[in-house]
């Protein structure tokens, strides 16, 4: 009987192998991730975040007075022809009337990749409409960070669009 319970006992001289293999497969699985993770995007969004996060309350009091201006802004961007496409830009007051003396800069930014990124300047075309043809080095994705200023106003916004 003292056999039969030795050799129950060494049967399951497997089961700690099996453990340490389980955590050899988590390990290899988690150094893969990290490895990859570490080698590819960098996550680096801005070069100077030291300074933008000292300018916090200047840029708290800029959206206040964005805000405070009440413009409404909406933008279309379509392609027209393979990669060559039209951005136009509408900028209304607080009432609804167009402002037509205002200077309009759109960014485009992959927020995919890196590389991509080119800005555009907009010629007024009349009843608060601004316009400007561009070409994308890729399609999908894309945030246009639209800046707009009229004298000592300034206002900033983003949309996200989808060019296909």
């Amino acid at each position: 009987m003292n056999r039969a319970r030795a050799k129950e006992r060494r049967g399951g001289h497997w089961i700690p192998w099996a453990f340490g293999a389980f955590f050899l497969v988590v390990l290899i699985a988690n150094g893969t991730m990290v490895y990859i993770g570490m080698t590819t995007w960098t996550g680096l969004v801005s070069t100077n975040y030291y300074e933008e996060g000292r300018t916090y309350n200047r840029n708290i009091a800029a959206a206040e007075a964005q805000a405070a201006l009440g413009w409404q802004v909406a933008a279309e961007a379509r392609l027209t022809r393979g990669f060559e496409g039209a951005l136009t830009v509408d900028v209304r007051d607080r009432r609804g009337r167009p402002i037509a003396d205002a200077s309009v800069t759109a960014r485009f930014i992959r927020p995919t990749s890196e590389g991509s990124d080119f800005s555009v300047d907009l010629a007024a075309a009349g009843d608060g409409r601004y316009r400007a043809a561009f070409t994308l080095p890729l399609t999908g994705l894309w945030d246009i960070h639209l800046d707009i200023t009229r004298g000592d106003d300034r206002f900033v916004t983003t949309r996200r669009v989808i060019l296909r």
